[in-house]
C-alpha cells in the first residue's frame, strides 16, 4: 500500500519539513510506502502523475494559511480532476486552526488536527477497511456532507529514537549557507511545544493548544544530528524548536551532552529574551564553547504597551540585557520584529524603531540581523488576538478556504483594509516608510567591521526618521518612484 504526502511551496526560506518526516516515519513503520512531494506546484502535479498508482490509499496535504494554502488548493484541484475518488487528507497549521471550515471544501475529505503521527496511521487503516474514522481521535470527517470533528488526539510520545526518512526528500533544497559561517546548515527538532501564551501565536490556540513542552530523548538528538553530519555533510544545525531555552538546568545538561558528542559543527537556536537575560555567565560560556554562534530572539516591539497587547511577557530592558550577554561571549543575533497589532499606535512603532537603533549599534558583528521588513501581524484563528480583532476592531474572517490564501505579509497597503481594518492611514504610511528603511538597514549589515560606515549610515537614517518623521532624500526619491 502507498501514501503520498504533499508539502506545497510557501514564501518562506525552505526549512527541513520535520513534521512531514515524522508522519512519513510513522506510516512506513505501519508497513506502507511513502512518497513526499515538496517542489513547485507544477512539479508536484507532475510528480503526482508519476507516483499515484492503483494501491495509493490517500494523499495528504500539509499547509499553513496564506500563499502556501493557495498552492495547496491548486494541487488539490489537480488531484480532484485526475483522481476524483482519491481521499484527500489535510493537515498542518491551517486545517488544525479551522477544521470545520476546511472540511466544508469539496477539495477536502478528512482533516488531521494537531500532531498526527498516530491518528494518520489509524485513519489510513480505516480508509483501507472502508470505515471506522468516526472514533479516531484527532480526525475530522464528513457525515451527510457535514463536518464532524473528533476529540483531539494525545500528544505524540517522544520517548524513543526516531529514524526520520530524509531519503524521501531532496535534502539539497534544504541546506542553507549563512554569512555567520557554514555552507550546509540543516534544521532539527529537540523538543515540541511552548509554555508561553503570546496572544498572536498559534501555539496558544484554543483549538489545539501546543503549550506543553515535550523533549526528544538525547539519544534521538544525537542520532538525528549524526545522520545529517554523516549522510548530508551538515556543518551547522539550527534547532527549530518553538522554544529551545527552557530551564537553565536542563539546558546545561543538553549543552554538555552536545559537547561530549563532539560533532565538530556549529549551532543556532531561537530563544525568549527573558530566558536569555536570566542565564548565568557560566552557561553563556558553555554555549560559546559548544559551538553556538547565533541566537534568534522574538523582540517583537520596543513599546511596553504593544508588548502587553501581544501578551508577550517581556520588556525592552530584557532585550538589551540579553544582547549585552551575547556580546560578552561573541554570539551573533537575529531579531524578529512585529507591528500592526490591534490597538498599536504610531508612537508604539516609533518606540520600536528606537529599540532597533539601539540593537543595530549593539549588533554590528551580526550579518543580516533584522529581516528585509518589519513583520505585520496577521489574525490567526484560535488565538486570543484573533478574537479581539473580530469583536473590537472590525476584522471579518474569510468565509471559506480560498479566502485565507492571500493574507501574507506582502501587499501591505492594498490589503490593510481587509486584513487589518484597525490601522489608520497615518499608521499605514508610517509603517510603510519604516519598511523601506529596514530593508536598507538589514542589507547594510554584512558583519564585517570594514563596512561599519554603511551600517552607521543606515542606523542614522532610522534615527533621523524617528526624530523628524521624514525620509532621507535618497529613500524619499526611491519611494516616489514606486
Amino acid at each position: 500500500m502507498h501514501f503520498c504526502l504533499i508539502l506545497p511551496p510557501c514564501d518562506m526560506l525552505p526549512v527541513v519539513p520535520t513534521g512531514i518526516l515524522y508522519l512519513a516515519e510513522a506510516v512506513e513503520a505501519a508497513g506502507m510506502e511513502v512518497t513526499i512531494l515538496d517542489q513547485s506546484v507544477p512539479e508536484i502535479c507532475a510528480g503526482l502523475d508519476r507516483h499515484i498508482r492503483p494501491d495509493t490509499m490517500a494523499v495528504g496535504i500539509s499547509t499553513l494559511s496564506g500563499s502556501m494554502l493557495g498552492n495547496a488548493i491548486a494541487v488539490a484541484h489537480h488531484l480532484r480532476a485526475r483522481w476524483p475518488a482519491m481521499p484527500l487528507i489535510w493537515g498542518g497549521a491551517h486545517p488544525t486552526a479551522l477544521p470545520e471550515q476546511t472540511l466544508q471544501s469539496s477539495l477536502v475529505d478528512y482533516v488531521a488536527v494537531g500532531e498526527a503521527e498516530v491518528s494518520l496511521v489509524h485513519l489510513l487503516d480505516a480508509i483501507r477497511r472502508g470505515g471506522g474514522w468516526q472514533t479516531i481521535a484527532g480526525i475530522g470527517y464528513k457525515c451527510d456532507n457535514r463536518p464532524k470533528i473528533n476529540p483531539n488526539a494525545p500528544f505524540t510520545a517522544l520517548d524513543r529514537v526516531f529514524d526520520l526518512p530524509y531519503r524521501l526528500l531532496d535534502m539539497e533544497r534544504y541546506k542553507r549557507k549563512l554569512r555567520v559561517g557554514g555552507d550546509r546548515w540543516f534544521s532539527v527538532l529537540a523538543s515540541r511545544g511552548c509554555p508561553y501564551r503570546c496572544k498572536f501565536c498559534s501555539n496558544s490556540s484554543s483549538v489545539w493548544p501546543n503549550t506543553k513542552v515535550r523533549h526528544n530523548t538525547l539519544d534521538h538528538v544525537a542520532h538525528d544530528i549524526g545522520r545529517l553530519v554523516r549522510d548530508y555533510g551538515a556543518d551547522g544545525i539550527l534547532f527549530n524548536d518553538e522554544v529551545f531555552f527552557v530551564g537553565e538546568k536542563r539546558l546545561t545538561v543538553f549543552l554538555n551532552f552536545l559537547k561530549d558528542c563532539d560533532f565538530g559543527i556549529r549551532y543556532r537556536a531561537a530563544a525568549r529574551v527573558d530566558t536569555l537575560a536570566r542565564l548565568g555567565d557560566e552557561t553563556w560560556r558553555l554555549l560559546r564553547d559548544v559551538g553556538f554562534i547565533g541566537i534568534g530572539m522574538g523582540v517583537e516591539s520596543g513599546s511596553t504597551r504593544a508588548l502587553e497587547i501581544m501578551g508577550k511577557g517581556i520588556t525592552p530592558d530584557q532585550v538589551r540585557a540579553s544582547v549585552e550577554k551575547m556580546n560578552s561571549v561573541g554570539i551573533r543575533k537575529t531579531f524578529n520584529i512585529m507591528t500592526c497589532v490591534p490597538g498599536e499606535t504610531v508612537e508604539d512603532v516609533r518606540e520600536t524603531l528606537r529599540l532597533i537603533v539601539w540593537l543595530g549599534r549593539a549588533s554590528m558583528e551580526s550579518p543580516l540581523p533584522f529581516g528585509q521588513s518589519i513583520n505585520k501581524y496577521i489574525p490567526l484563528p484560535g488565538t486570543e488576538l484573533y478574537d479581539v480583532a473580530i469583536t473590537r476592531f472590525g476584522f471579518k474572517p474569510p468565509a471559506n478556504l480560498e479566502g485565507w490564501t492571500d493574507l501574507d505579509f506582502e501587499d501591505f497597503r492594498d490589503k490593510s483594509s481587509r486584513v487589518r481594518p484597525w490601522l489608520t492611514p497615518d499608521l499605514i504610511d508610517y509603517v510603510d516608510r519604516a519598511n523601506g528603511l529596514m530593508a536598507r538597514l538589514n542589507s547594510s549589515f554584512t558583519g564585517r567591521m570594514e563596512d561599519r560606515p554603511q551600517m552607521e549610515a543606515a542606523i542614522a537614517a532610522i534615527e533621523s526618521f524617528v526624530d523628524t518623521g521624514t525620509l532621507p532624500p535618497d529613500q524619499a526619491a526611491r519611494r516616489a518612484e514606486t
